[in-house]
């Protein structure tokens, strides 16, 4: 193969690299037309190159991209609008250049084409030697090939573009109807979540909005209140629904084994790390990340998730090298942040960067309306689970007893205390006994304690609770991984919890 085939090789291969750029550029054309600049002048051999687009059908082109044009800007807008003004697609070529305005910079050759795509104006490429030979026919054939390919691009981009804000204005205004809706007390469903409750409502509405733009949140509330659910929900209807969903507790695993769950560790890292794992934030990669019990997390490691939220970089643990991660954040707590920033407990500048913006859940307490629809859904999934498709709903008289309650727990003891139920009714409908004896025995039985001097903590009520839901799962799934599946826990964290809870 000789040079000159050598070369007109490269020059193709240059051409090809400066046009795909712009098959998966979307509607993010720029920095693609920045690099097919770069491509084509290596491809043409010029010394100056000017990308101009038109950003309406009126107005003149504006530069998108220049390389090496000192001297030459005025000669390279100059010889684009003529081009523009002659509606001719093809290649204007000046040898030498003839145009006064073209003689500044020493200019010996220009080479410009036309961007046009159906009829309509969308720019124009300019390339141009100094004191240098005439552009060869490859050359000339390149401005041409680039220019048709940015045409249909720039086209494509547009209608992206265009797509993309009728998206946003539709979803805004299914968010505006929630609102109208919840303003009307009617039922605001979000995802798999549903409330009857006004304010709830005008929440959701402001969490949905903040979903859509990818923001992160940070969601508040007393334990058992459903903050991994909505955080759940939050994904399912953002643009990261298709990566995924990875939850942490920040308030189960020591210093050292939280650290290298959540950034990974390299083999050899520590002693028994026998191979390579990742961490929660690689795993997460073009989703969404849950850190619950934010307000849990010790001081040291704070600073390090701080460092990873600002840089977007994480070091595993035994490696010099950074990997970047793109992975939206949701945090939650049932502390108040804020009074922690106050006495030292939490860092103020990471209290900042994951409270962009804050969703207060309320306790079931304050939305009885949701009660009934909550345990409607709760009962739909044990029955499935238990095979209990002969439990086909409530009495009344059950209805009102469940609906009364308090739920200290919140949802989370709803959730456990209709499973239950699941599991010890017998007859097709639940029974104002059963209530009795299945849910509200439990507050009897805390009532009785205190009333013979033995008064029992909230915590010692939900450890009740939790210990029997653990038990059943461990009991029914047989092992210590189908039972965290089941119910939405680690493996490692559902050992702790049994262990404390005295299962284990």
């Amino acid at each position: 193969m000789g040079q000159e085939d050598l070369q007109s090789r490269l020059q193709l291969r240059a051409l090809r690299e400066a046009t795909l750029r712009f098959a998966d550029c979307g509607a993010g054309i720029e920095e693609a037309v920045k690099v097919g600049l770069d491509q084509l002048m290596r491809v043409a051999d010029a010394d100056c190159g000017v990308i101009a687009l038109c950003m309406g059908p009126d107005e003149a082109p504006r530069i998108a991209a220049q390389r090496s044009c000192s001297g030459g800007d005025v000669a390279s807008m100059t010889v684009m609008a003529e081009i523009l003004k002659q509606g001719s697609p093809d290649v204007v070529i000046i040898e030498p250049p003839d145009s006064a305005s073209v003689v500044e910079g020493s200019i010996s050759a220009v080479l410009c084409a036309a961007v046009r795509r159906q009829g309509r104006n969308l720019g124009a490429v300019y390339l141009d030697r100094r004191q240098r030979p005439p552009f060869d026919e490859l050359a000339r054939e390149s401005v041409l090939c680039f220019a048709a390919v940015l045409a249909l691009a720039l086209d494509l981009s547009r209608l992206l573009a265009e797509e993309e804000r009728l998206r946003v204005v539709a979803e805004d205004r299914a968010v505006e109807a929630r609102v109208r809706a919840a303003e009307r007390a009617e039922p605001v469903r979000f995802g798999a979540l549903m409330t009857g409750n006004r304010e709830f409502g005008r929440r959701l509405a402001v969490v949905e909005r903040a979903a859509l733009r990818s923001l992160g949140l940070l969601l508040m509330g007393e334990t058992g209140t459903g903050k991994e659910f909505l955080a759940r929900c939050v994904h399912e209807q953002s643009p990261r629904r298709n990566g995924p969903f990875v939850a942490i507790n920040c308030v189960e695993p020591p210093d050292t084994l939280f650290e290298s769950e959540l950034f990974g560790f390299e083999r050899g890292a520590f002693t028994g790390a026998e191979r390579r794992r990742i961490g929660a934030f690689e795993l997460a990669a073009g989703g969404t990340l849950f850190l619950d019990e934010i307000g849990e997390l010790p001081l040291a490691l704070q600073k390090k998730l701080l460092r990873v939220l600002e840089t977007k970089r994480v070091r595993r643990l035994g490696s010099s090298e950074e990997v970047t991660v793109d992975t939206r954040i949701i945090a939650a707590t049932n502390r108040e942040l804020a009074k922690d920033v106050q006495n030292g407990a939490f860092r103020e500048d990471l209290f900042f960067r994951l409270n962009v913006l804050s969703v207060t859940i309320p306790p079931l307490r304050e939305r009885p309306e949701d009660i009934l629809v909550l345990a409607d859904l709760f009962l739909d999934r044990a029955r499935f689970r238990h095979d209990r498709q002969d439990l086909v709903g409530w009495e009344p008289a059950a209805s009102r007893q469940m609906r009364a309650y308090s739920w200290p727990g919140n949802v989370r003891e709803l959730e456990h205390a209709v499973e239950r139920l699941a599991v010890m009714v017998d007859g097709p409908l639940i029974t104002n006994e059963d209530v009795r004896a299945y849910v509200l025995g439990i507050a009897t039985g805390a009532e009785a304690s205190q009333d013979e001097g033995g008064a029992r903590t909230l915590r010692e009520i939900l450890d009740d609770t939790a210990r029997d839901m653990i038990a059943l799962a461990l009991r029914e799934e047989g092992s210590l991984t189908a039972a965290a599946r089941r119910l939405g826990l680690s493996a490692q964290s559902l050992f702790q919890r049994a262990r404390r809870l005295g299962l284990r």
